[in-house]
């Protein structure tokens, strides 16, 4: 996916840090708002601050395990959830690093393109490209943990019912929880894929007519504008319903585990929390892959600045504005990159922070229960808030 911005204005004279290269492109929010907005259809921060929740969910479904065979689950999951926290931390800071050198290369390839050095100016971008490339790669590893982390929760919440006392009823019962979350989460990832393919698609085709309507501006050609942003308006709607509708379950089964009678309640406790677990990592799963297709266009759309006819039609004819444009609207798009994993770093830092004592602070039996009980509410929030 690309999108052409008219950036003329973008300032690259701040690149000592990526918050300074945000700070003085301030007059250029609403047109980095539009480009994150083409790309994120589901927002990087609030996965992250999802991975601070998760923490404190595992931790009370631990604390409804106690004496239970899931609870050797949950400790696994704390362990690779650890993990992830950390790589994650890790990879949001070398990316945005990245995307630093990236404006550099844009910088200097400006300059050179300024000085009529068009072809030169263009074999920088090859750098980008590489970068973008290696960003692919990491972001997939991110993927496959997320998902790894997901399987070992559903893992946890089928042990969770290993027990020779549980009612076959109640057995019953959480087989028919484990079956929806199941079927939920795959009809939410198969929609969530569509949407996104068709939004990418509807983006394509938009290009096409706004290059057309640059060349040989018409009214059908126009017409046909406005009928495609509407249609990216309500894909984008249904992004977002899907979004809400999985927030909305976390947020009722929250509810039902603030609820529980304070009784022998340990497993009920404990399934619960863990089902709130999948739903949380199953969306990470997808943010994580909606994130890792965003890098895909970068890729792209780098190559396509390196390599697309139209820009070395551009160099070849000597046409140093257009070229100089490409470029500055490449700059721009690697900014926005940057400010996203920038965002995504702050917000993932607290979870950091926090994670290496969740392990070193696992509750007793008699915290258990009040835990469970204190804390869902702030579960419910959290869930309800994004």
């Amino acid at each position: 996916m690309s999108i052409q911005i008219r950036s003329e204005k973008l300032c690259l004279s701040e690149l000592d840090s990526i918050d300074l290269a945000i700070e003085s492109n301030k007059h250029l929010d609403s047109k980095m708002n539009e480009i994150i907005k083409s790309y994120h259809n589901i927002d990087v921060s609030t996965a992250m601050k999802n991975l601070v929740t998760v923490g404190e969910i595992l931790n009370r479904a631990y604390a409804g395990s106690i004496d239970y065979k899931c609870s050797k689950s949950i400790i696994k999951i704390l362990s690779r959830y650890q993990t992830t926290i950390h790589n994650s931390c890790l990879t949001c800071s070398t990316f945005v690093s990245a995307c630093l050198s990236s404006l550099q290369y844009h910088k200097c390839a400006i300059t050179l393109a300024e000085n009529d050095k068009l072809n030169e100016a263009l074999k920088i971008l090859v750098q980008c490209s590489e970068l973008a490339s290696k960003m692919v790669e990491a972001s997939e590893e991110l993927e496959n943990q997320a998902d790894e982390l997901y399987k070992l929760s559903q893992q946890a919440l089928i042990d969770a019912v290993d027990k020779t006392n549980v009612p076959e009823d109640e057995k019953r019962r959480i087989a028919d929880l484990i079956r929806i979350s199941k079927a939920r989460q795959v009809e939410l990832e198969a929609k969530t894929s569509s949407l996104f393919k068709q939004i990418n698609e509807i983006q394509e085709e938009k290009q096409k007519i706004d290059r057309k309507i640059d060349l040989n501006s018409n009214y059908e050609d126009k017409k046909r504008m406005y009928q495609k942003e509407k249609e990216l308006t309500d894909f984008e709607k249904d992004l977002q319903r899907e979004e809400r509708i999985s927030n909305a379950e976390m947020a009722e089964i929250s509810t039902k585990l603030k609820n529980l009678a304070v009784q022998d309640e340990d497993l009920k406790a404990s399934e619960k929390s863990l089902v709130l677990a999948i739903h949380a990592f199953g969306k990470i799963k997808t943010t994580f892959e909606l994130t890792r297709q965003f890098w895909i266009g970068v890729q792209n759309h780098c190559r396509e600045l390196s390599n697309q006819n139209t820009i070395r039609i551009d160099a070849k004819a000597n046409l140093k504005d257009e070229v100089i444009e490409a470029l500055r609207s490449s700059g721009l798009q690697w900014l926005c990159l940057g400010k996203i994993n920038y965002d995504a770093k702050k917000s993932i830092e607290k979870a950091k922070k926090n994670v290496d004592g969740l392990q070193n602070n696992l509750p007793t039996k008699s915290e258990a229960l009040r835990i469970v009980q204190d804390e869902a509410e702030n579960i419910r929030f959290l869930s309800m808030s994004d």
